[in-house]
């Protein structure tokens, strides 16, 4: 059986998912978090959407399936809330 985690696939995601619960938490414009929101922004596209850098294995099959090296639906989403939140 699967243990209920929280946050959900936090691994998967990385720093968008992190900047979107710190963002929520009211802290989105500390000026700690400078350094990180520079790096979300260089790991854009032309297009905005966030390249996928790596992944860890797993066993489990996930849709959509992601390729390292192309832009991610799930980090894009998740980078889109953070900068929703803050």
């Amino acid at each position: 059986m699967d243990e209920a985690l929280f946050p959900i696939e936090y691994f998967r995601v990385g720093l968008p998912l992190l900047l979107e619960a710190l963002s929520a938490l009211g802290r989105g414009r500390s000026m700690r978090l400078k350094g990180a929101w520079n790096i979300l922004d260089e790991k854009k596209d032309s297009q905005g959407r966030i390249i996928l850098e790596g992944t860890l294995p797993s066993n489990r099959s996930y849709l959509p399936k992601e390729r390292v090296g192309k832009p991610s639906k799930w980090a894009t989403l998740y980078s889109y809330l953070a900068y929703k939140e803050r």
